[in-house]
């Protein structure tokens, strides 16, 4: 029952928060196919598949059209760190040691070997996870989440972020802003747009690294799971102009509940990412409609 939960995990998650989940037919035999898993951070279901017609996804919209697409899935909790292990763990959150970003360190111990990467792991598969696959990019949280301890340390045969990348460590490439520059928190602006090709920022990297990893893959000939865990759309909203220039900002809806609606409207609530982890030069999205406006463009 808990392989089941884990397929169902898997095809929802890769199908709504992203629908880039590609499966590879594998040389061994069609039993047995190769699996490309692609986790996206923070990505809200505004794509052009699904009905949103300000948003610019054209690709995600084409692979849409020959894929299965979930329209009524929901996430188990709203946070980063407590979704993961309830996607990895096929579980729902039971405590609230499930519900903190730190859920999979804390408690993978006890389902590690039950998890998804496990059971594929456990079933012949070589597993590698690459970028945020698990809540740290990499898997490791310690010092700059650059070394132990590891993330469920038995379930991966390789986890990592991309070598050779201008950002010093993990943590400051998950924060990261153009050419291996590091969020300082409560200090680095929300937004940054810069006229800067893709490898400026470490998604290109990310991509770069895990299009070299497939062709190596693909040639052992031995069955693998292959998960790649993108950073964007997480703060901060970083990226090349180019992307910007791309949608219309007067073509987004204007948010609900500014200037006028509820302050404790989820998306700016006073929590640590938006409100305090980020500089916003005194700006306030909850009252300020222009900013609200730029922010959701970002």
């Amino acid at each position: 029952m808990m392989a089941r939960h884990h397929f169902i995990s898997l095809i929802t998650l890769m199908s709504l928060a992203a629908p880039v989940a590609v499966v590879f037919a594998s040389e061994e035999s069609v039993a047995r196919p190769n699996i490309l898993f692609i986790a996206i951070d923070d990505l809200r279901n505004d794509l052009g598949a699904l009905g949103v017609d300000h948003a610019s996804t054209p690709r995600l919209d084409a692979f849409a059209q020959t894929s299965r697409l979930f329209s009524h899935h929901y996430t188990q909790v709203p946070s980063c760190g407590p979704s993961r292990a309830a996607l990895l763990s096929g579980s729902y959150p039971t405590s609230a040691r499930h519900i903190r970003n730190r859920a999979i360190l804390t408690t993978g111990d006890e389902w590690e070997e039950v998890s998804l990467p496990a059971w594929f792991r456990q079933n012949g598969y070589y597993t590698q996870a690459l970028g945020k696959v698990s809540h740290y990019p990499g898997g490791l949280s310690g010092e700059g989440w650059a070394e132990g301890p590891a993330e469920l340390p038995n379930a991966w045969d390789r986890h990592e972020v991309p070598s050779g990348s201008p950002w010093q460590t993990p943590q400051d490439m998950m924060h990261g802003y153009a050419d291996g520059q590091a969020r300082i928190p409560g200090e680095s602006l929300a937004i940054e747009v810069r006229d800067v090709p893709d490898t400026a920022y470490p998604d290109a990297w990310i991509a770069a690294e895990a299009v070299e990893a497939l062709d190596r893959l693909a040639k052992t000939g031995h069955p693998w799971f292959f998960a790649v865990g993108f950073i964007k759309p997480h703060l901060p909203f970083a990226a090349p102009k180019r992307w910007f220039d791309q949608v219309d900002p007067g073509s987004i809806p204007v948010p609900a509940h500014v200037p006028e609606g509820p302050v404790n409207f989820p998306g700016w609530h006073p929590s640590y990412e938006m409100m305090r982890a980020y500089g916003h030069d005194g700006r306030d999205p909850r009252k300020d409609l222009a900013y609200a406006t730029e922010l959701r463009h970002a």
